[in-house]
């Protein structure tokens, strides 16, 4: 996932956001106290809502590196780090998903095709 682009004034403009999909991966993460205890176990979740604050962190550091006009290596290096650490989430998210749910929808043959479906829709979004 690309999350940076250059500027309109080249290379020697700092390197910038992306507004939509960064907005929305931040806002999605930062749903993850939200999500129901009875879908999660409490260990998972306690991972997972420590993981979302360690994005956030570096994120807010991030901008703040941008504001300051940090060198843009610095930043490209800073931003992998953060899709780094939203993929070692998504793992953790996926591996939970595949534990309490698709084990269980794999026994009907109408929530086996339901768990293939989201499963494939989520590797589509993950490829674009």
């Amino acid at each position: 996932m690309v999350i940076w682009e250059i500027g309109e004034g080249g290379i020697g403009e700092f390197l910038r956001p992306r507004r939509m999909r960064l907005g929305r991966i931040i806002h999605l993460i930062s749903k993850l106290e939200a999500i129901d205890v009875a879908m999660i176990d409490q260990k998972l979740k306690k991972r997972a809502v420590h993981r979302a604050k360690i994005l956030e962190g570096q994120m807010k550091g991030l901008t703040r590196a941008i504001e300051q006009e940090t060198y843009c290596i610095d930043l490209l290096r800073h931003s992998l780090s953060i899709q780094k650490s939203l993929q070692s989430l998504n793992v953790l998210l996926l591996e939970q998903h595949l534990r309490r749910h698709v084990k269980h929808q794999m026994k009907s043959v109408t929530s086996e095709e339901k768990a293939i479906k989201e499963l494939l829709a989520v590797f589509e979004l993950h490829n674009r």
